[in-house]
């Protein structure tokens, strides 16, 4: 059965994305209770899209097909193009613990993380619940959705809204890349 399922993974990839590149390598690795499947073409920042929305919708087109061919598997799967999501994994979970020690912790600022698609506000919320003094929240709605940190009641700092201070993580990144480099 698992092998009729990754065999239906490629071949639904293959048949959605072959019309659109010139070379395709998939590959399926099984991680824990999901499958990671690799897709790397000659053609990647196309199947990417703007900060990953392309592989957003071929992912969900994938799951649809994959439902109907296996309504009672519930398996979960990841798709990643050249290695955009594993990158911005990394990104998250390098940047995340230095913006939460030095905007909420130090700072005490209630911070809202923007461009963060579902999964990678579950990464989030993983890195943070492991520090004591910080909550997390989901607010918004749809493509909307943003996640706030902030101090929890019994720390000090700003809980609310009001005056939060609003970052994208690669924007963040950037920025201090850029410091860096004039301290240089």
């Amino acid at each position: 059965m698992e092998q009729e399922y990754e065999k239906t993974l490629v071949e639904t990839l293959t048949m959605l994305v072959k019309p659109l590149v010139n070379e395709l390598e998939i590959t399926v690795n099984r991680e824990g209770e999901q499958f990671r499947v690799n897709v790397n073409t000659d053609r990647n920042e196309l199947l990417v899209g703007h900060r990953g929305e392309n592989i957003k919708a071929i992912q969900h087109i994938t799951r649809v097909i994959v439902h109907i061919k296996f309504p009672q598997d519930r398996t979960h799967f990841m798709i990643d193009v050249g290695e955009f999501k594993k990158t911005r994994e990394s990104l998250i979970n390098s940047a995340i613990p230095e913006i939460t020690r030095s905007e909420v912790i130090e700072q005490g600022n209630t911070i809202v993380l923007v461009g963060l698609n579902g999964y990678e506000r579950k990464l989030v919320h993983n890195l943070v619940n492991e520090v004591n003094g910080l909550d997390t929240n989901s607010i918004g709605e749809g493509s909307e959705r943003k996640l706030m940190i902030r101090p929890t009641e019994d720390s000090s700092g700003i809980s609310s809204m009001d005056n939060a201070k609003f970052i994208d993580i690669e924007d963040y990144r950037e920025n201090q890349e850029e410091n860096s480099d004039e301290e240089k």
